[in-house]
């Protein structure tokens, strides 16, 4: 099927071996390196680099990847190196140069190739950077040179140039265990890019020995359909075992092989341990020096919001750290004018000995400006505290007019600690949801996080009663947190890459800790009488506080409804756009101004300007109302980012939404015999029914037709493979309902065989013909009359889908008059196994009182799994009649 040249045809018994050798002896695995020489072309031309002298710094990344991979998956390639472009070569040499390189791996010089970047910087996380190009071999010179060009910087290292036979692909996409991908290193993500008008979508590809065994005699990547990719694919996946590193693929599928074109390992993981902001010592401060701040009393705790509910966790036992206060009008009216008082000075200077944070509340807020109040970060000097006092408290006042809002200072020093959560419950619901985080809650805005669901198991909860643990384990959701958000060295909250050993961890290191966090989100619940949201700091620095878990503020939860899932396995597409920086919101507003269409868009902010900045939350969701994009939240639906946008009228979808399920989902199928139990195992509870005779026949012969439904909409070969399965096992179930052995099947099966045939040679039958005495007469057009003949038929193959042919939908109309009264009946008719979605219009007109009025008539099927969803619509034609006279006339009245 492929033209290798012999130079390119090395034996991949090396790999193989290696392979199966750490399989019997559990060799550690070795790093993906070049196993085979290059043809390149320098600045003195062309020769084989073999495969002792390759390096990256030699051939650039990309083309170290594709040397390192089995030579019948890679399209033929050779590289010509950065040096031929910095040395005085002319571009008539060069072309020369190509040629020969071209018949040396065995190109047609007619070929069309595609002109790579490969550089000595290009790593997986600068991937997508650089360029490509397609281009016949004459202009690859030219290609590279304008390529050149238009980099608006050259990247560091040095920029190498494969250059590459083009496969024109029918689908292409990724294949990837990347660590932000798979907590499991043998778990694999295959993705289908968008192709002109399909939708990209994604689809698990995972390597269990016990499952797919170790043979490795077969890496044909050879596929004539679609659904077979995957397949092919996870012969990439049990290849790549043999490596150390993650590794992400780029392939093509051109309709007779799957060819991968770029190989990259993922770098060596870095990050930031949460644990190691903690501070070895905490520093005291001596309020008894303070003019201007005084410590919270209990008219403090009765008269502000963020007081009040540390008055209320003090009564459930824990013991909070010391809140200090300035509500003078005359020091609060100095800050909002530009003026710090030499006392306030004074205290400050004071307080932030400890890295102080200040907050923002006053007693006549508007309750929809409460939400995002002006907050420092920590402020480690006086400095630093005055400038945030006259820069971003003074400006955000003025910008929400908030300076008769009888506002007040309320300072504390942070509280150290690994990781937070927001909680929430509802007085009365024994279920509490928990969302966490590495570092400080800002993250849980935008991040990905932790979220947990604890039955407390009791409806009634008092204050004296100590945190059990519950019947069920907690059910939770454990996702990549790749980023948290933490001070820096000045106290500046940024946000850092998590360290690889705590990225796919649980944030609430203890089962203890989330029984604590839900018992007392709980009885915060019943005591204010509504739903509530709590924010807890956990794993706290035991010199700032005597608990490991703490409550610190709450408010009424928002959330009413069931939030939206996005989809699991998304289908992309183009008109998808992320927001990371302010360079890219900026972006995204001049896209929309120019008219391009944006479908959703993805929201993971890095830059801290971004993070905790109410303006842009609310200017994302007005324009997400206005444009009618999607948002597409990775933050938690508890906190304040998620209610915003909802508020502003967005519309959100959450990434892995987790626990938002109705709460009663009927069935009333038949199931595998553990799933019931399976079902309980995650605490939830289940009603079964026994089925014998009839009706357990019956509903098998249903669960047939199902699963038939789930294997005709499987897209993939390995979910074309568990739908079979499936089905084998209904038919098992079958056998045994019908007290018949499954051997009597199979010689049922070779008997049809033997009468009939099978399925080998993929034959449509399109149409039949019955000769009778009367024939009809030939028409002077076109005849559709069916010519039979003994000879073979010489028809072309069809190989594409979308060439099938699809038995015409039946559709009549007709007028009638039934029992003395008009009726019009409109009949329409298709096969179920065809249906996707399929509509149908009929235009007519029927007499009202003394006119003719014209009506649409839409018939709309949607098929999801055995599943048929109908909607029917009727609507009036426009007409000279007055609207309210023909409203009169005809009253349409349809049941719910």
């Amino acid at each position: 099927m492929r033209r290798v040249e012999s130079s390119y045809r090395k034996s991949l018994s090396m790999p193989r071996e290696a392979i199966l050798n750490s399989e019997k002896k559990n060799v550690r695995a070795r790093p993906l390196s070049p196993f085979r020489s290059l043809t390149t072309i320098t600045e003195t031309g062309p020769k084989d680099l073999p495969v002792e002298e390759i390096s990256v710094e030699q051939i650039g990344w990309k083309a170290y990847g594709l040397c390192s991979l089995p030579s019948e998956w890679v399209p033929l390639f050779f590289l010509i190196t950065v040096s031929c472009f910095e040395e005085a070569v002319s571009d008539e040499t060069l072309n020369k140069w190509v040629f020969d390189c071209l018949a040396r791996i065995g190109v047609d010089a007619n070929c069309r190739v595609i002109v790579r970047s490969s550089g000595t910087s290009e790593t997986m996380r600068n991937r997508g950077q650089l360029m490509s190009r397609s281009c016949p071999p004459q202009e690859i010179v030219f290609t590279i040179r304008n390529l050149i060009a238009q980099l608006s910087e050259i990247p560091s290292g040095r920029l190498h140039w494969i250059v590459q036979r083009h496969i024109a692909p029918k689908a292409k996409g990724h294949l990837s265990n990347e660590r932000r991908l798979s907590r499991e290193k043998r778990d694999w993500i295959v993705e289908f890019e968008p192709q002109e008008n399909r939708l990209g979508h994604t689809a698990p590809s995972a390597y269990r020995r016990w499952r797919d065994g170790s043979d490795l005699s077969n890496l044909d990547l050879g596929c004539t359909s679609e659904p077979e990719i995957t397949l092919r694919l996870k012969r990439v996946v049990m290849w790549s075992i043999q490596f150390s590193s993650r590794i992400h693929f780029e392939w093509v599928w051109d309709g007779g092989a799957v060819y991968i074109v770029q190989a990259q390992v993922e770098e060596p993981a870095t990050g930031v341990d949460p644990r190691a902001h903690l501070p070895t010592k905490i520093h005291s401060v001596k309020p008894a020096n303070l003019q201007v701040f005084h410590p919270a009393n209990q008219q403090d705790y009765e008269h502000y919001d963020k007081l009040r509910n540390a008055k209320l966790y003090g009564e459930l036992n824990y013991h909070m750290p010391l809140f200090y206060l300035v509500d003078q009008r005359e020091v609060i009216d100095n800050v909002i004018s530009g003026h710090i008082p030499s006392n306030l000075e004074n205290d400050l200077v004071e307080l932030t000995k400890r890295p102080l944070i200040i907050r923002t509340d006053g007693l006549t807020i508007p309750g929809d400006k409460r939400e995002m109040l002006p907050r420092s970060d920590e402020l480690r000097s006086y400095a630093e505290a005055r400038d945030w006092l006259l820069t971003n408290f003074k400006s955000q006042i003025e910008q929400s007019r908030l300076g008769d809002g009888g506002l007040c200072l309320i300072a504390h020093h942070f509280i150290p600690s690994v990781a937070s959560a927001w909680a929430r419950a509802e007085p009365g619901n024994r279920v509490v949801r928990i969302e966490s985080l590495w570092g400080i809650p800002e993250g849980l805005y935008w991040y990905s996080h932790d979220t947990f669901e604890v039955d407390t198991q009791v409806v009634n909860i008092d204050v004296g009663r100590a945190p059990v643990s519950p019947k069920y384990r907690p059910r939770q959701r454990l996702r990549y947190k790749g980023t948290f958000i933490a001070p820096n060295e000045y106290g500046k909250w940024i946000p850092y890459q998590t360290a690889p050993s705590y990225s796919w961890n649980s944030s609430i290191a203890k089962k203890r800790w989330l029984f604590e966090i839900a018992h007392t989100t709980r009885q915060v619940a019943e005591r204010e009488r509504y739903a509530v949201s709590v924010m807890w700091f956990i794993d706290n620095h035991p010199q700032a506080t005597e608990h490991k878990v703490l409550p610190w503020f709450h408010i009424e939860s928002e959330l009413t409804g069931t939030p939206k899932a996005a989809p699991r396995h998304k289908r992309k597409s183009a008109s998808d756009f992320s927001i990371e920086t302010l360079d890219d919101w900026r972006r995204l507003q001049q896209h929309l101004q120019s008219g391009t269409r944006i479908e959703r868009v993805i929201v993971k902010p890095v830059d801290p300007d971004l993070i905790r900045n109410r303006q842009f939350a609310e200017e994302l969701a007005e324009l997400a109302a206005a444009e009618k994009f999607v948002i597409e939240l990775y933050g938690g639906i508890l906190s304040h980012a998620y209610y915003l946008l909802q508020r502003r009228g967005a519309q959100v979808e959450c990434f892995d939404l987790f626990g938002a399920e109705e709460d009663v989902v009927e069935f009333n199928k038949v199931v595998r015999d553990k799933i019931p139990k399976l079902i309980e195992e995650r605490g939830e509870r289940v009603e079964t029914v026994q089925l014998a005779g009839d009706a357990l026949v019956t509903a098998l012969k249903q669960k047939l037709v199902e699963e038939a439904y789930e294997t005709l909409d499987a897209k993939l070969g390995e979910e074309i493979i568990g739908e079979l399965a499936d089905v084998e096992e209904v038919i098992r179930g079958l056998c045994r309902a019908l007290n018949v052995d499954i051997a009597r099947i199979e010689t049922e099966r070779e008997e049809k065989l033997r009468r009939r045939g099978g399925f080998d040679n993929g034959l449509m039958l399109i149409k039949t013909a019955t000769p009778h005495s009367i024939q009809k007469q030939p028409s002077t057009t076109n005849s559709s009359t069916l010519k039979l003949s003994l000879q073979q038929s010489s028809e072309a193959i069809i190989s594409n889908t979308s060439e099938l042919p699809v038995k015409p939908s039946y559709r009549r109309p007709d007028l009638r008059l039934v029992n003395q009264q008009l009726e019009k009946l409109f009949t329409f008719e298709t096969e179920t196994n065809t249906i996707g979605e399929i509509k149908e219009d009929l235009i007519f007109s029927m007499p009202i009182g003394n006119q003719q009025q014209g009506f649409t008539l839409t018939a709309e099927l949607r098929r999801i799994g055995s599943s048929v969803r109908g909607v029917i619509r009727l609507r009036l034609l426009p007409s000279k009649p007055p609207t309210k006279l023909l409203e009169s006339q005809l009253k349409l009245e349809f049941p719910e």
